[in-house]
């Protein structure tokens, strides 16, 4: 074939040539052409456009426009032009995609590791024979953002459907900052829903790195992208779980979902708050006799200093000073001795306990809204004004008072019937499965109330196995890079 009628054909598969860009682009690899700002800013980096782009070839060698045919778009060459090369290539081997997908899910995604692995000399030499297929790490890079966006669209249909049967979702979010010296804050979102079906499912929809300032208004506004990624609004989310920080928990709550400690949290702190240290802690407390002692020197050096500075005091008003004190550091003789003692003994406990039940009582986020919505109603509300070990027991009564507050004939009847069931031996989704017919009503609560978790552990393990591949080893890592390895990792378990 003519050397001129070649050129014919190959130029009008690529974009023209444009002054200063030295590489053209296949019009099949690039439905778009890159601008001229992009392909600069790569040359600019030290990089080059023809491995940054897919079907970039020098646009001084027709030759390459050719082959490049050859190897990508053998369907698109003309009956005249050879499929075969002249002198066979380093890169003309098939790469197996397939191959390359499953390297991607199950090692980079599923096992966290680097994708320098496939470019590894002694692993390549290893599986080169045995997987002729396996291409490097371009075309690792490539379907890996294949994968990316097909997770994506897996979990935003699922969601979706979700969202048009008429469930609600719970949202449960948390940090996490590596070991490392240039810190990044990353911040994961889980939904959990009940299905019609009665299964409970859990997906990761947002990780990401969360910037300064990191306050509640700052989380806020992460969470709502968070929910627009996924085409859902705050509307949609019936309640919210997290842990004890008090920035997430103030964004949790910019939603106007009802938040929810983590069970696992709150159950650590009341071990914490009230069962003795495991070791002795540095800075000993003083104990009541020493503290006896102290104020029985003071008392006496005070005393002294007194009776010396004024001559006209009363020997009444001196031995009243000198009176001794109680056990426990009460003074006067007012009190059983035996009571007093106890309660100087106690009284460390009793003040770390009432400031534990200070603190859950100042976080109760449903009992006032609650009461207001019933008044307004005019419905009579019984509210659990106990506060209980874990947040996540009060808000399983506040739901129950819901329920029993809401009094009409058929909630009554299914609740007579609720209770001459037997509902042990079996777990709560399969046994409403089988009983949704003859409790519809109380059947819409049980799936709102079984769709919320007792706990953030999910995002808990995510971020354990992040410290496991975000360390001070991979300084590299970029965390876009790192964010989306983890929203994999989540969705692909």
């Amino acid at each position: 074939m003519p050397a001129a009628a070649e050129r014919s054909w190959v130029h009008r598969e690529f974009w023209p040539a444009r002054p200063g860009v030295p590489v053209r682009f296949c019009r099949r690899c690039n439905a778009v052409e890159p601008s001229l700002e992009e392909v600069q800013n790569v040359i600019d980096r030290g990089g080059k456009p023809r491995r940054h782009w897919k079907g970039a070839c020098g646009f001084a060698s027709t030759s390459a426009m050719v082959n490049h045919m050859r190897d990508c778009h053998e369907d698109a060459l003309p009956e005249t032009v050879s499929t075969e090369r002249s002198t066979p290539s380093k890169s003309a081997k098939k790469v197996d995609l397939q191959l390359m997908r499953e390297w991607v899910i199950y090692l980079v995604l599923g096992c966290l590791l680097p994708f320098r692995l496939v470019h590894n000399r002694y692993v390549k030499a290893f599986l080169s024979p045995r997987l002729p297929g396996l291409g490097g790490k371009h075309a690792l890079d490539l379907e890996f953002k294949a994968v990316m966006q097909d997770l994506r669209e897996k979990v935003l249909s699922m969601i979706r459907a979700a969202r048009d049967s008429g469930c609600r979702f719970t949202l449960s979010a948390d940090t996490w900052k590596p070991k490392m010296k240039r810190r990044k804050h990353y911040l994961a979102c889980h939904l959990d829903w009940t299905q019609k079906d009665w299964s409970h499912t859990s997906v990761c929809i947002y990780v990401g790195v969360a910037e300064a300032p990191r306050t509640g208004d700052r989380y806020t506004e992460l969470f709502k992208k968070a929910l627009e990624s996924v085409e859902l609004t705050p509307e949609h989310i019936q309640a919210s779980v997290s842990d004890q920080e008090g920035a997430i928990r103030k964004g949790l709550r910019g939603l106007g979902a009802p938040l929810i400690g983590c069970g696992c949290h709150c159950l650590q702190l009341c071990c914490k708050h009230a069962l003795p240290d495991l070791k002795e802690r540095t800075k000993k407390r003083k104990s009541a006799a020493d503290k006896l002692d102290s104020d029985s020197s003071s008392s006496d050096t005070s005393d002294e200093s007194s009776s010396s500075s004024s001559s006209s005091s009363s020997e009444a008003e001196v031995a009243e000073k000198k009176a001794p004190m109680a056990p426990g550091g009460v003074k006067g003789p007012k009190g059983d001795p035996a009571s007093v003692e106890c309660k100087a003994k106690l009284k460390e406990s009793f003040s770390r306990y009432r400031s534990i039940v200070r603190y859950f009582a100042s976080h109760d986020d449903m009992y006032n809204e609650m009461y207001s919505a019933a008044a307004q109603a005019e419905v009579p509300c019984v509210a659990y004004q106990h506060e209980t070990p874990t947040r996540w027991s009060s808000a399983l009564l506040q739901i129950v008072s819901v329920i029993r507050n809401n009094v009409r004939k058929q909630v009554e009847a299914e609740m007579l019937h609720y209770e001459r069931l037997n509902v042990t031996g079996e777990s709560p989704l399969s046994w409403w499965r089988s009983h949704e017919g003859q409790m519809p009503v109380l059947a819409q609560f049980a799936q709102a109330a079984l769709g919320v978790p007792g706990s953030s552990a999910a995002l808990e393990r995510l971020f354990s196995k992040a410290g496991l591949f975000i360390t001070r080893r991979r300084p590299r890592l970029k965390p876009g890079r790192a964010s989306d390895m983890l929203f994999g990792h989540a969705n692909v378990q």
